[in-house]
């Protein structure tokens, strides 16, 4: 695993990749890299478009001041390799400032410690991809558009701060994926973006001060947002679509959006139960006083529930939310199990194939059970009399 050094100031005319005689242009030291080895860039600014075609680590000296500069035109790094770390550089002035191959081959991409700025197009674009990614300790500023990419599956993206672009966090068709910790705000368009993803996690983001805080596209399921903070967006949560359904939202600050939320359907499930309890909202009017045989001093507004028609717990207080990450990475990816029985009818939904008439949504928090595994659900059949959903989990359905 060998270290390529490069020095813009090399003007000897000696260029061997050593500290003493290190080339004067990245793309120079990526040629000669084996799979594996680290190209090590000291500061300054390189007018270039680099293209990473093998397993390396490309690592600048300070992101403030190791510049690479696409001259107005073109991908300012382009990835055609999997096992990729890009690390502490200022990306700039490209058509699009880092630009995956469309190749679901493509895996294991790490962007750490990138100013990513002022490109045409968008900041980083994966067409395509394998997945894995771990983008992090970014800052994502006044591009065309932040961060768009294609199935985009078991990746991370936090502690980034992205501002001043068309759009935000653009993720679309994968599974798997954590947004936590980023600082979001004024895009012009949506801060952000999970269209037809599943069972991800958006968390302890802050988002304010765009057109739409996030925004649930197409047939995007089984996600959990919670603990961010939605404040001053036109449009705080949008969950309008047809098929947008079954994904969790609870335990969020949503204050002074201009609309609140949006939930066209009312498929999505806006509350974590009692005592748990839903999400903060600014314009909640109601009072904690034990209506309707509910417990009075428990935190959770009584009246005019559920709030918006959508949470049946809202919270009387806004919550201290942490933008941290939390250290047990695979606590956060972990989503509410597959299998949803209603105590009352004793019926048991398949989340992953419910369809409107099952009418999930009508099911009080109370009454839901949920079970883990099939095994579980079983049981339950055999011993506790519960049967399958006609509509959903017909194989279990006995009439």
């Amino acid at each position: 695993m060998a270290i390529i050094h490069v020095d813009i100031k090399n003007k000897s005319g000696i260029e061997k990749g050593s500290k003493k005689h290190p080339y004067n242009k990245i793309q120079k030291g990526i040629n000669v890299a084996k799979s594996g080895d680290t190209v090590k860039v000291v500061a300054g600014t390189y007018k270039e478009n680099v293209t990473i075609d093998k397993s390396l680590i490309l690592q600048g000296e300070n992101k403030d001041t190791t510049i690479i500069n696409g001259s107005g035109s073109g991908n300012v790094i382009y990835i055609t390799a999997n096992h990729v770390t890009i690390s502490k550089f200022k990306v700039t002035k490209g058509d699009n400032g880092i630009y995956l191959i469309a190749n679901w081959r493509i895996h294991h991409i790490t962007i750490r410690e990138v100013i990513i700025t002022s490109n045409v197009k968008s900041a980083f674009i994966a067409p395509h991809s394998g997945g894995s990614h771990i983008i992090e300790d970014c800052v994502i500023s006044n591009n065309g558009n932040g961060s768009y990419a294609h199935q985009f599956r078991d990746s991370i993206i936090q502690n980034c701060k992205i501002f001043g672009n068309g759009s935000g966090i653009g993720i679309a068709w994968g599974s798997g994926t954590l947004i936590t910790g980023n600082k979001v705000h004024h895009n012009a368009g949506s801060g952000i973006s999970l269209d037809s993803m599943t069972n991800s996690v958006v968390e302890r983001n802050k988002v304010h001060h765009n057109k739409i805080g996030i925004h649930i596209a197409y047939v995007g399921r089984n996600n959990t947002i919670r603990e961010n903070l939605f404040s001053h967006n036109n449009l705080g949560i949008n969950m309008g679509e047809q098929y947008v359904r079954d994904n969790n939202i609870y335990h969020n600050n949503i204050i002074k959006n201009k609309v609140q939320a949006n939930d066209r359907q009312n498929d999505n499930i806006w509350d974590n139960g009692y005592p748990s309890g839903g999400n903060y909202w600014s314009d909640y009017k109601g009072i904690d006083d034990g209506s309707s045989g509910r417990r009075s001093g428990d935190g959770i507004g009584d009246t005019k529930i559920p709030h918006l028609d959508m949470d049946n717990y809202p919270l009387m207080k806004p919550l201290n939310t942490n933008t941290n990450p939390r250290k047990i990475k695979k606590d956060l990816m972990k989503q509410p199990p597959r299998y949803l029985g209603n105590f009352n009818t004793k019926e048991i939904h398949d989340l992953n194939n419910q369809t409107k008439a099952c009418q999930i949504n009508k099911m009080k928090s109370p009454n839901k059970v949920f079970f883990k595994s099939m095994k579980d659900v079983k049981k339950a059949i055999s011993e506790k009399k519960y049967n399958g959903c006609k509509w959903c989990f017909t194989q279990y359905n006995t009439g």
